[in-house]
This record gives structure tokens, C-alpha cells and sequence, in this order.
């Protein structure tokens, strides 16, 4: 196995057990983790402002596994409550890494979001385009 860690400004590919290359990687995510990940729960400040966040998932998504978007949005919600007001989860079936897959995918996500904060109607459902006019509809998370 290997890992590739960001060394001065170059992925370099380093083997698992070199001790050097955990500290590089460790370093990276202290220096980096604050900017990069989305895990605090607390999007008050954003509903406050009247923002509006749709956040999609594939269901095949070999990258990121896709429980974690289920857990992060149960866990804001958990934290401040009901949140189809200004958050909406779609869980894509068929969808790999935020696009294509084996089934229809294809969602213009900005006209979604557009259209929510023209109109202020919350999406409950968004229609997924494949090949040959195929067509899935996708029902955001409860």
C-alpha cells in the first residue's frame, strides 16, 4: 500500500510503514483539517443569513462512503433541529463520485438551488436525467 501526501507542493507517493511519511501526513491534516473538513454541525450562522445548502451524495461512490453524508446530516440535525428549511440531502442512487454511474445522475444542482431561493420553496424531489431520456426521481432525506 501506499499514500500520497502533499510535500512541498508535490504529491509524492511514500510507502505506509516510512515513519517520515505518517509525520508529513499528520502535519498536512493538523495544517489543513480546519480549512478542508466539513464537520462542524452548528450551521446557524448560515441559516441566520437565510443560506440555502442542497448537498447530494452517490450511493456507488467508491471515494467517499456515502453513510457519511446520512450521518452528517442526522447529526445537524440532531444538533439544531429541523433543517428542510434551509438544508436538503439527496442520496443519488446509482451516482458515483459526484456524477455518472449506472443509472440516470444528471441533475442541474444550480437550478435547484436557484429555484429554492427564488421562490423559497424547500426541493423535495429533483429529477435525475440518464442516457436515452431516462429519468429517476430522487427524494431528498427526511
Amino acid at each position: 500500500k501506499s499514500l500520497i501526501c502533499t510535500r512541498r507542493a508535490a504529491q509524492v507517493p511514500v510507502r505506509e510503514s516510512s515513519a517520515s511519511a505518517w509525520m508529513i501526513c499528520i502535519a498536512g491534516h493538523k495544517r489543513w483539517a480546519s480549512t478542508l473538513n466539513a464537520d462542524s454541525t452548528d450551521l446557524s450562522a448560515f441559516k441566520a443569513r437565510g443560506g440555502k445548502l442542497v448537498q447530494y451524495h452517490g450511493w456507488n461512490d467508491p471515494a467517499i462512503p456515502p453513510r457519511l453524508s446520512l450521518a452528517y446530516h442526522g447529526a445537524v440535525q440532531k444538533s439544531m433541529g429541523r433543517t428542510d428549511g434551509f438544508y436538503r440531502l439527496f442520496m443519488v442512487p446509482g451516482m458515483l463520485h459526484c456524477r455518472g454511474g449506472d443509472a440516470p445522475t444528471e441533475v442541474d444542482w444550480f437550478s435547484v438551488i436557484d429555484q429554492w431561493v427564488e421562490t423559497g420553496t424547500a426541493p423535495d424531489s429533483v429529477a435525475a436525467r440518464g442516457k436515452a431520456g431516462s429519468v429517476q426521481t430522487v427524494r431528498a432525506e427526511p
